[in-house]
């Protein structure tokens, strides 16, 4: 699934970047047991530079990156968005998330979403 210029950063996360902010989505399955599931989706937009440097450092952290000096080491030229889908996923709380039953339901929203 790949609707207009959204890059597929995950098996089921996407973003996209305009100007200074980026626009990401993703599903995510939890699994409840007994062969059932319930599917997470959802995303919007935001600026890295809404977020304090700390919050940024915070998140690259938690994925075992050594500050953002390692990240534009690892990625090169691509670095912002990698720190940008950091800083998604430990707030993506913040973010519209609904529930559904199945995954292509939460496929489907997630595309409508990006249109």
């Amino acid at each position: 699934m790949s609707n207009n210029d959204f890059i597929q950063t995950d098996d089921y996360q996407w973003q996209r970047k305009s100007g200074d902010t980026y626009e990401m989505y993703q599903m995510v399955e939890h699994y409840l047991g007994n062969d059932k599931s319930v599917y997470f989706a959802g995303g919007g937009t935001f600026k890295l530079a809404d977020y304090a440097d700390d919050d940024i450092d915070y998140c690259i952290d938690t994925y075992g990156y050594d500050g953002i000096d390692d990240v534009k080491r690892i990625y090169g030229d691509d670095w912002e968005g990698i720190v940008a889908e950091c800083v998604f996923e430990c707030n993506w709380a913040d973010f519209p998330v609904e529930s559904f039953d199945t995954e292509k339901e939460a496929l489907a929203f997630v595309s409508k979403c990006m249109q």
